[in-house]
C-alpha cells in the first residue's frame, strides 16, 4: 500500500496508519509503536523489534547435511549475518549452495582462509508476508497435482520435481524467518510457524514418493491411486479451509483423515508389493495435512 507524506510544521513529517491495521491492534492516540529502520525501509510493530546481532559458528569437520541445518536454523531465527569458520575448501561450496538455493534474500559477501560471511542483502519485507505464503500454499498445491498426474500415467521429471522442491524449501524457509523475526500475527505467531512447518513435511512426503516411483517406474494399484488423489483433495480442503478460517474444514479433514488412513492400512495388509511405500508416503501425507489444519481451531479463535 501507498501514503502520502503530510507536512507539519517546519522539517516534519508524517504518515497516516491504516485503519484495518489500527482496529486490528486496538490501538489509539497515544499509544507507542517500535519503529526500526533498516535502509530505505521503515518498520512499524506494536511490540518491540528484536534486531539480533550477528550470529557465529564454527562449522569446522561438519558434513553437508549438518552445515544445512546449522544455516537453515540460524536465517530462520532471524540473524540478518552470519559468520562461518571452515576448515574445507568443499565446506565453502556447500555453503554457497545452501544460500544459492534455500537463504532466499542472502548471499556470500566475504570469505578467506577461514571464514566465510554471509547477509541479509535484499530480503522481502514483513509486508510481503501474506502473498509469499499463499505463494506458498498454491505452489505445494500445484506440485501434488503434477505428481498425482505423472504417478497416474507412469511418467515422471525428477528434474523439475527437484526445481521445485528447491523453491518450495527456499519460501518455506524465508516464511518461518518472517514470522519469528517479526513476531507476525502476535500471539498466533506460533501457530503459524507449526502450520509452515508442516507444510515443509507435506510437500516432501510427496516428493520423496515421487523420486521412488521414478526410479522403479511400476504402476501402482488403482485402489492406491485413489488414494493419491483421495489426500490431494484433502491438501485443497486445507487451502480453503486456511484461508477461510473455517472449522468444519478442519472437522470434515480430521474425519476424512480417519477414514483414509483406515483404508491405508488395509491396502497394507493386502499387498506385499511396491504400492506398500507409496501407502506409507500417502499415509505420512494424509498425516501431516490433518496435523496442519489443526492450527484452524487456534487462528479462528478471537477473544
Amino acid at each position: 500500500m501507498n501514503r502520502k507524506l503530510i507536512k507539519q510544521g517546519t522539517g516534519v513529517l508524517t504518515i497516516t496508519i491504516p485503519k484495518k491495521w489500527v482496529t486490528k491492534h486496538q490501538l489509539t492516540a497515544g499509544d507507542e509503536l517500535d519503529v526500526l529502520e533498516k535502509e530505505n525501509t521503515l518498520i512499524f510493530s506494536t511490540s518491540k523489534i528484536a534486531t539480533l546481532p550477528e550470529a557465529y559458528v564454527n562449522v569446522e569437520n561438519f558434513n553437508e547435511r549438518t552445515i544445512r541445518n546449522v544455516l537453515n536454523q540460524t536465517y530462520r531465527k532471524g540473524f540478518d549475518k552470519i559468520i562461518l569458520t571452515y576448515n574445507s575448501p568443499d565446506q565453502v561450496e556447500i555453503v554457497e549452495e545452501i544460500t544459492r538455493q534455500t537463504l532466499i534474500g542472502f548471499e556470500v559477501v566475504e570469505k578467506d582462509k577461514t571464514q566465510i560471511i554471509i547477509e541479509n542483502i535484499a530480503e522481502p519485507t514483513a509486508d510481503k508476508y501474506a502473498v509469499i505464503l499463499r505463494k506458498l500454499f498454491l505452489m505445494i498445491q500445484l506440485e501434488i497435482e503434477e505428481i498425482a498426474k505423472a504417478i497416474t500415467i507412469n511418467s515422471y521429471d525428477p528434474k523439475k520435481r527437484k526445481s521445485a522442491k528447491e523453491m518450495i524449501d527456499s519460501y518455506t524457509n524465508l516464511t518461518r524467518r518472517l514470522i519469528i523475526k517479526y513476531e507476525l500475527d502476535g500471539k498466533n505467531s506460533y501457530l503459524l510457524y507449526y502450520a509452515v512447518s508442516l507444510l515443509s513435511l507435506i510437500h516432501h512426503a510427496y516428493f520423496y514418493l515421487h523420486s521412488f516411483q521414478s526410479k522403479h517406474r511400476k504402476k501402482l494399484k488403482p485402489q492406491t491411486v485413489q488414494l493419491l488423489m483421495s489426500s490431494k483433495d484433502l491438501f485443497s480442503m486445507y487451502y480453503h479451509g486456511f484461508y477461510k478460517l473455517d472449522l468444519r474444514i478442519a472437522n470434515d479433514i480430521a474425519l476424512k483423515k480417519q477414514q483414509l488412513l483406515v483404508s491405508v492400512e488395509e491396502q497394507l495388509q493386502l499387498h506385499k508389493c511396491i504400492d506398500n511405500v507409496a501407502l506409507y508416503y500417502l499415509g505420512e501425507a494424509v498425516r501431516l495435512i490433518q496435523m496442519s489444519s489443526t492450527v484452524l481451531f487456534g487462528l479462528a479463535t478471537t477473544v
